[in-house]
């Protein structure tokens, strides 16, 4: 189960991230005929939630996604970090 959720976790990370930047690069400000299949979710564009916050929430996924894999490794080995020398 902790797989499913590692892997939806870096997909949603994945996917506020590029909102965030297709913000800061203008793309989603010149996009004019935006659909559901382009142009994003549109929150910031649509002020539900700031440049910021939506950095800090792909952030936030991304670590949860960090977090379930030291966790998974720790299952599998015993130890949260695991190298071969």
């Amino acid at each position: 189960m902790a797989n499913f959720f590692g892997a939806i976790f870096a997909h949603c990370g994945t996917n506020v991230m590029n909102d965030y930047f297709d913000h800061t690069s203008r793309n989603d400000e010149t996009n004019k005929l935006f659909s559901p299949f382009n142009g994003g979710s549109r929150v910031i564009q649509s002020g539900l939630m700031t440049p910021a916050n939506v950095l800090l929430l792909s952030i936030g996924f991304f670590v949860a996604t960090i977090i379930i894999g030291l966790k998974l490794n720790y299952d599998l080995h015993g130890a949260y970090l695991h190298y071969h020398l």
